[in-house]
C-alpha cells in the first residue's frame, strides 16, 4: 500500500514538472515571437509591405 503511495506522489511531481516546463517553453517562444520574430518578418522600412 505505501509503494503505490509512492507511485502515485512521484507520478503526480513528473506531471507538475513537465507541465512548467512546457509553460514555461510556450512562454519564452511568444516573448520572443513578439519582440524578434516581428522585426524579422515585418521590416519596417516599406509601409505596404
Amino acid at each position: 500500500m505505501a509503494n503505490d503511495s509512492i507511485a502515485i506522489r512521484r507520478v503526480a511531481l513528473a506531471s507538475v514538472i513537465g507541465a512548467t516546463i512546457e509553460w514555461y517553453d510556450f512562454f519564452l517562444y511568444g516573448v520572443i515571437a513578439g519582440i524578434v520574430l516581428n522585426k524579422l518578418y515585418f521590416p519596417g522600412h516599406d509601409q505596404v509591405v
